[in-house]
């Protein structure tokens, strides 16, 4: 899927982040955020609002050391 994802033009994915499993199963969390962000994704927390947060990466190792799961959406491309 990451090659996928990379070579992708327009694409938004709404994505379950639960940085305690992806640590629970031997990956990095806050690196996940941050391939993203590499392969040219806007990285945005989904609020219980409805509004969305962009985030940076100073926001991606809070997020990372979270005890609790996040929405996040991976946007490229205009929408």
């Amino acid at each position: 899927m990451k090659e996928w994802a990379r070579e992708k033009q327009r694409l938004a994915i709404v994505l379950e982040y639960s940085p305690v499993s992806y640590t629970h199963c031997g990956r990095d969390p806050v690196a996940l955020l941050q391939e993203f962000s590499d392969y040219g994704f806007q990285v945005e927390q989904l609020l219980w609002s409805g509004k969305t947060k962009k985030l940076i990466s100073a926001d991606y190792a809070r997020l990372g050391s979270a005890q609790r799961q996040f929405d996040i959406v991976l946007s490229k491309g205009n929408f």
